[in-house]
C-alpha cells in the first residue's frame, strides 16, 4: 500500500513538470525521502585499466535500485584533444518504465567495456554520466563521476566534482617563456599600451601635452617626447616592481590595486582638483611644494615632460585595454626580468603615439594652427578633470562611506584656499602652506569606515562553486567602482534591457564579484585564470563544463553569443 502511494505521488509530480526537465534529471521527492539511499551509496562505480586503450567500468547497484542503459555517457577530458571512446555494454533487462517508457536497465551490477582508438595519456580524466531510480518511486537526477587515468601506473584515481572543477580551472605551471612566445606577448603589450591612450582616464592628461606640440619647436618636441616616454616606461617598471615585491611578500595584488586604497584615491582627487583650478585660470600653481602639479601640466622643461608621463600612468591604472590583460597575466607568472620587460613594453606602447606626433610632420599638419583657441581648449580640459574628481570622490565614498566623501570635499576646499593664498605675500603664504598640509592630513586620515554596498559584499568562492556546480549557466562579472572600463561595459552592455532580458530568457545567473575594496580572495580567483586586473568576464555553461573567458571590452553581440542567444 505504501509503495503504491509513493508511485502515485511521483506520477502526479511528474505530470506537473515538463517532460524535457524530467529527461534532464528531476529529483522526485516523496515526503518520506529519508528512506532512500544517498545516490553514492545506491550506485557505486569502479574503473579498471586493462591497457592504455582499454577500460572496464563496474557498477555495484543496491537492491531494488536500477540504472538506465540509455542514460550512460562517457567522455575523456585532457588538455589536448582527447581520443574518441566507444562502449560495449553487458546484457541489460527490458523494463517498461513509468518515466521513460520501454527501456533497458541494470539491476545489481553493470559491466561496461570502454576502448579508444589511440592510447590514453597520463592525467586524462574519464567522466562517467549515469542516471538511476529506485523501485519505490524515487528517480535520481543524472550524476557524473570522474576518474583521473594514469596508464603508466595502471591506476584510475577517483576525483570529486570539486577536484575535477578545480583541476579544469587551475592555471598550468608554465615553463619559462620561449623566445617566440615572449615576443608575441611583448607585441600584445605594445599594442595594449597604445590602445590605453584611447581610454577616458588618459585623454585629459595626454591632451595637455599635445597642446605643447602645436606651437613648440620640432627639435624640442623630439626631446620632450622621449622624456615623456622615459616617465611612462619608468613608471610602468616601478609599478611592476612594486607588484612583484608585494606578491613575493604574500600579498594578493594586481593591476590597479592602489585604487583600492581610500588614501590614494583621495590624494589623486586633490591632485586633479588642483590641476583643474590651474587650467581654469582660477589659481596659479607655485614652484615649491605645489610646483609638481604645475610642472605636470604647464611646464615647458624636460622635467615636466617626464612627470607628465608619470601622471599618465597613474591615471591610466583604472583602465585595462584589449591585449593588455593577456600581457599582464603572462608577465606575473614569469621571472622578474621577463615580467619587467613586459611592463616596459606596455609603457613603450603607451608612449609611442606621443613620439610619433613629435616626429611626424604629417600628423602635426593635421592639428589646428596655434591661436586663441588654445586658451579656450585649455580651460575646457579643466572640466574632464573636475569630472574625474567627482568620480574619485564617489569611489572613496563607496569604499568607506559618506563621511569620507564629505571629508575629501573639505580637503578639496582647503586645496582651493591654499592655491588662492599662495601668490600673496607674508602671512598669506604661510597660511597657504598650512591649508595644503591640512588637506593632505585629511586625505591620509579619513573617518572610520562605515558600511556601504561595496564594502559589505564579500566574495565567497564557496558560493560561486555552488552556483556553477549545477546545470544553470552563470555569467561572472569581476568589477570595481574604480574600474572605468568595467563601468563602461556595464552601462553600455551588461545592464541594458536587451542583455538583461536575454539573461532572463535563458535562465542565466548574473553573478557580480566586487573588487572595489582589497580582497585577496578575488585576487586569488583572478590568478587561477592568469589574470591580474579587471574587468574580467567568465561564462560557465553549466554541467561542470569549463568556463569561457570573454574579452575585456564587451559588445552586446559578444555577450549574446557567449550565452547562446544569437
Amino acid at each position: 500500500m505504501d509503495q503504491g502511494i509513493r508511485k502515485l505521488f511521483a506520477a502526479l509530480l511528474l505530470l506537473a513538470l515538463p517532460m524535457q526537465s524530467v529527461a534532464q534529471g528531476i529529483l522526485l521527492t516523496p515526503s518520506n525521502q529519508d528512506e532512500f539511499l544517498p545516490v553514492e551509496e545506491a550506485y557505486q562505480v569502479q574503473v579498471d585499466l586493462i591497457d592504455p586503450q582499454t577500460l572496464k567500468v563496474l557498477w555495484q547497484i543496491a537492491p531494488d535500485y536500477y540504472l538506465y542503459q540509455h542514460q550512460f555517457a562517457f567522455a575523456l577530458k585532457q588538455e589536448s584533444d582527447a581520443p574518441g571512446i566507444s562502449a560495449l555494454y553487458s546484457a541489460a533487462l527490458d523494463k517498461t518504465d513509468e518515466y521513460f517508457g520501454d527501456v533497458k536497465v541494470y539491476y545489481e551490477f553493470a559491466d561496461i567495456d570502454l576502448s579508444t582508438a589511440t592510447p590514453i595519456a597520463d592525467g586524462t580524466v574519464l567522466a562517467i554520466t549515469s542516471q538511476g531510480c529506485a523501485d519505490a518511486g524515487l528517480c535520481y537526477p543524472p550524476r557524473t563521476d570522474y576518474f583521473e587515468l594514469q596508464p603508466t601506473a595502471n591506476q584510475a584515481l577517483p576525483l570529486s566534482e570539486a577536484q575535477f572543477r578545480q583541476a579544469q580551472q587551475a592555471p598550468r605551471v608554465l615553463p619559462e617563456a620561449s623566445q617566440r612566445s615572449l615576443w608575441t606577448i611583448l607585441l600584445f603589450a605594445l599594442v595594449g599600451g597604445a590602445i590605453l591612450n584611447l581610454m577616458p582616464c588618459v585623454f585629459p592628461i595626454l591632451s595637455l601635452k599635445v597642446l605643447g606640440f602645436v606651437s613648440g619647436d620640432p627639435k624640442d618636441n623630439h626631446i620632450h617626447s622621449w622624456y615623456y616616454t622615459a616617465g611612462v616606461v619608468v613608471s610602468f617598471v616601478v609599478f611592476a616592481g612594486l607588484i612583484l615585491a608585494l606578491k613575493a611578500a604574500g600579498q594578493a595584488v594586481g593591476w590597479g590595486f592602489q585604487l583600492q586604497s581610500t588614501e590614494f584615491v583621495g590624494l589623486l582627487a586633490l591632485l586633479f582638483f588642483a590641476m583643474g583650478l590651474a587650467l581654469s585660470g582660477l589659481a596659479e600653481l607655485g614652484t615649491s611644494f605645489m610646483g609638481l602639479g604645475g610642472s605636470l601640466t604647464q611646464g615647458t622643461n624636460h622635467k615636466s615632460s617626464f612627470f607628465t608621463g608619470v601622471l599618465a600612468v597613474v591615471v591610466a591604472s583604472p583602465c585595462t585595454a584589449p591585449f593588455m590583460g593577456t600581457a599582464l597575466g603572462f608577465a606575473l607568472t614569469q621571472n622578474t626580468v621577463t615580467a619587467l620587460s613586459v611592463f616596459a613594453a606596455l609603457g613603450l606602447g603607451m608612449a609611442l603615439p606621443m613620439v610619433a606626433l613629435s616626429y611626424s610632420t604629417t600628423l602635426r599638419h593635421w592639428m589646428p594652427k596655434p591661436g586663441a583657441w588654445m586658451v579656450t581648449f585649455r580651460q575646457f580640459l579643466a572640466f574632464p578633470l573636475y569630472l574625474t574628481v567627482i568620480w574619485l570622490l564617489w569611489v572613496a565614498g563607496r569604499q568607506a562611506g559618506v563621511d569620507v566623501f564629505a571629508t575629501l570635499l573639505v580637503a578639496c576646499l582647503l586645496v582651493a584656499l591654499s592655491l588662492w593664498l599662495w601668490n600673496r605675500a607674508g602671512w598669506a603664504k604661510r597660511l597657504s602652506a598650512l591649508s595644503f598640509a591640512l588637506a593632505i592630513i585629511l586625505a591620509f586620515n579619513p573617518p572610520a569606515q562605515t558600511e556601504t554596498k561595496a564594502s559589505s559584499g564579500v566574495f565567497s568562492r564557496s558560493e560561486l562553486n555552488a552556483l556553477i556546480s549545477g546545470d544553470q549557466m552563470v555569467f561572472v562579472d569581476v568589477t570595481a567602482d574604480w574600474c572605468i572600463t568595467c563601468i563602461a561595459n556595464e552601462k553600455a552592455v551588461l545592464e541594458t534591457p536587451k542583455i538583461q532580458q536575454a539573461f532572463a530568457q535563458r535562465n542565466v545567473i548574473y553573478h557580480i564579484v566586487d573588487w572595489t575594496n582589497y580582497d585577496p580572495a578575488v585576487a586569488d580567483f583572478l590568478a587561477e585564470f592568469r589574470r591580474s586586473g579587471i574587468p574580467f568576464y567568465l561564462v560557465y555553461p553549466g554541467n561542470s563544463q569549463p568556463p569561457v573567458i570573454l574579452p575585456q571590452i564587451l559588445t552586446k553581440d559578444i555577450v549574446l553569443n557567449s550565452i547562446g542567444a544569437l
